[in-house]
């Protein structure tokens, strides 16, 4: 039976595993898709550090809440998703 520690140790030397085969070529960088909503919570995220100042772990939290305010209230394009936000203002 794997413990949570046990877990986490092996999920950081995969980490590095796939690091170091990056870095070197041989293991291409994932590629990750993006909706609209989650590039509007990683804008946010972004105002939250540079113009609020606020800590990783509160902006995180933050992030959270709006990705999924985004995803569950409006779709869209980010476009349609800032018109619709605003008409709720």
């Amino acid at each position: 039976m794997h413990s949570h520690r046990d877990s986490s140790c092996e999920w950081y030397e995969v980490t590095q595993l796939l690091q170091f085969l990056r870095g070197r070529g041989v293991c291409p960088a994932a590629r990750i898709e993006t909706t609209a909503a989650d590039d509007l919570a990683a804008r946010y995220g972004q105002h939250l550090r540079d113009q609020q100042g606020l800590a990783t772990t509160t902006i995180e939290r933050y992030r959270t809440v709006a990705r999924r305010f985004f995803s569950t209230s409006v779709s869209g394009t980010a476009r349609s998703i800032y018109a619709r936000c605003a008409s709720l203002m």
